[in-house]
């Protein structure tokens, strides 16, 4: 019984870890102003290099999915 009483022990404390790590590493939802935020830095930052239209695009696919 002792025996039997030690692996269930140990069993429950492997996956309490486990669901500790996978709550601790779970990434949050960005803000919608910090979307904003990378949206409009995102063009800034490369609006000498691409057109306009085509940054928006690739703005959106970045800070919004």
């Amino acid at each position: 019984m002792t025996d039997a009483f030690g692996r269930l022990v140990c069993a429950l404390a492997i996956k309490g870890f486990v669901l500790l790590n996978l709550v601790a590493c779970a990434e949050e939802e960005p803000t919608e102003a910090q979307r904003k935020q990378c949206f409009d830095s995102y063009i800034r930052e490369h609006q000498a290099e691409y057109p306009v239209d085509t940054l928006k695009k690739t703005a959106a696919l970045k800070c919004y999915s």
